[in-house]
């Protein structure tokens, strides 16, 4: 099979609202997304530290899922190392080689991305949000969110763009 660069005229279906434009651009964004995660597959395949390297050592792996499904539980080195049957030497080790940073740090970054996603997307107050996410008081959560992203969590949802008609919900849910 020959692979060639469409013509303009041949891609005006895709963009000018024909039938099934939205399916087209549904599918577009499913290979863009999946053609990001070979990109960071590879990465890890060089030996840069990354998400998908630590996917690839049993134990870091072990530790990711387990903070991934429950972000908001009260994590230490010593409750991952534990759940892995590891010490906590060897968890935080291991993990800093294969992700790039402590489990604590990557967790922060990850409850962090969950409370922006959470402000961006709905109405519920900044104490709901920081113990979703598992801090325990709006205070600590805006404290770091404010040193992560540079601004308050108040101000990150002032900021946040909705598309045009569309407010974000109210309803709670899991992060």
């Amino acid at each position: 099979m020959i692979c060639r660069n469409p013509a303009p005229q041949e891609l005006a279906p895709i963009v000018d609202g024909a039938l099934g434009q939205a399916v087209v651009e549904r599918r577009i964004l499913d290979l863009l997304l999946l053609q990001l995660v070979r990109i960071n597959a590879d990465r890890a395949e060089s030996g840069n530290p990354s998400w998908a390297a630590g996917t690839r050592d049993p134990i870091v792996a072990r530790a990711l899922a387990a903070l991934h499904q429950e972000p908001a539980a009260p994590w230490t080195v010593a409750e991952l190392a534990l759940r892995c049957h590891v010490s906590r030497a060897t968890m935080a080790a291991r993990f800093r080689a294969a992700v790039g940073q402590s489990p604590m740090a990557y967790l922060t970054t990850r409850r962090l991305a969950l409370a922006a996603d959470r402000l961006a997307s709905s109405t519920v107050t900044t104490a709901v949000i920081a113990e979703e996410v598992g801090y325990s008081n709006a205070f600590t959560f805006s404290a770091a969110f404010s040193r992560e992203y540079g601004v308050s969590p108040s101000g990150y949802r002032r900021s946040a763009s909705f598309p045009p008609g569309v407010a974000p919900s109210s309803h709670r849910t899991a992060p």
